[in-house]
């Protein structure tokens, strides 16, 4: 039995802070968060789904186990509709607005997809997802 295989056989309240360290890191390796990790690592976007219903484009630069992010050169996009009168129907809008640097708390996070060349060209390579009522991250699709 190697260690990594001890480590995960453990509950968490039995293993000391090192042992807590270490599966953290393999968890953020090549579990789902390996996505947000490569993109801390390689500088590339992330196109983040929100419970909102909003979009973020955005460069991640920290992140947690919860999905807490601290993002860099944000484009939020949504679309709304506007009020009109009874009977009428409005055409929907979409809008958009850059923020330069965003924290965004993990409980408003869904869906999250690794993107090479921007939104309109995206090379999808895996995606991670966040269950609103666990708080647990599940890896959906790999290319």
């Amino acid at each position: 039995m190697n260690i990594n295989s001890a480590i995960e056989s453990k509950a968490r309240s039995e293993m000391n802070e090192e042992e807590l360290r270490q599966q953290e890191e393999m968890e953020f390796n090549t579990g789902p968060l390996s996505v947000l990790q490569q993109s801390v690592k390689n500088n590339n976007q992330v196109l983040i789904s929100c419970r909102n219903n909003h979009k973020l484009l955005a460069r991640v630069k920290a992140f947690d186990r919860h999905c807490n992010m601290v993002l860099e050169n944000v484009k939020e996009m949504w679309t709304e509709t506007p009020k009109t009168g009874k009977g009428t129907k409005a055409k929907a809008v979409n809008k958009d607005r850059f923020v330069s640097k965003m924290f965004l708390r993990g409980d408003t996070v869904v869906l999250g997809k690794f993107c090479m060349g921007g939104f309109k060209n995206t090379i999808n390579s895996s995606l991670f997802a966040l269950s609103a009522t666990k708080h647990r991250v599940d890896t959906i699709w790999n290319d």
